[in-house]
């Protein structure tokens, strides 16, 4: 509205254009901001003994020799870091890797990286968790955790290549 008024040549503050027309109710609907949750920490994640609490990641990408997947873990008290690569992914290839990840992951994981561990598709992780079969946690849109016990189950029923349930 204040770029229409000034385009036929009225000189306004945008400030008083956006007071009267809100005072006017002329505004249209926008969503309301929602406040934060507290925090549960202050941000900063410090443990004083090593061997107590690690970050890890999982990724792939591409070489001249093929896919490669990636999994870095680092201890969060020492520095320590820890991270294996290898060709054609993670299914199949490295049981003692996947092992880790599921030893790794306290507070569950998402489908991806669910994936990766068993050696399916996401896809796959998807329609086991729509048909009840792997049980899971969801905490809004997309944010999905899988028990690592459960994946422990997945994996002594289907130890190298996944396959269906």
């Amino acid at each position: 509205m204040w770029a229409r008024l000034r385009r036929r040549g009225v000189r306004t503050s945008r400030k008083r254009v956006l007071r009267l027309t809100r005072g006017a109710g002329l505004l249209a609907p926008t969503a309301r901001v929602r406040k934060r949750a507290q925090r549960l920490h202050d941000g900063t994640i410090t443990v004083t003994a090593p061997d107590t609490l690690w970050a890890t990641d999982a990724t792939e990408g591409w070489t001249e020799e093929g896919r490669c997947a990636v999994f870095v873990m680092i201890d969060h008290a020492s520095g320590e870091a820890w991270a294996d690569a290898g060709l054609d992914g993670l299914q199949g290839d490295h049981p003692e890797l996947r092992d880790a990840m599921i030893e790794t992951a306290k507070d569950g994981v998402n489908v991806k990286v669910a994936a990766e561990i068993i050696g399916v598709t996401a896809q796959t992780i998807h329609h086991w968790i729509k048909s009840g079969i792997l049980p899971c946690v969801k905490f809004g849109p997309g944010i999905t955790r899988i028990d690592p016990d459960e994946l422990r189950k997945l994996r002594r029923v289907y130890p190298t290549e996944g396959g269906k349930p």
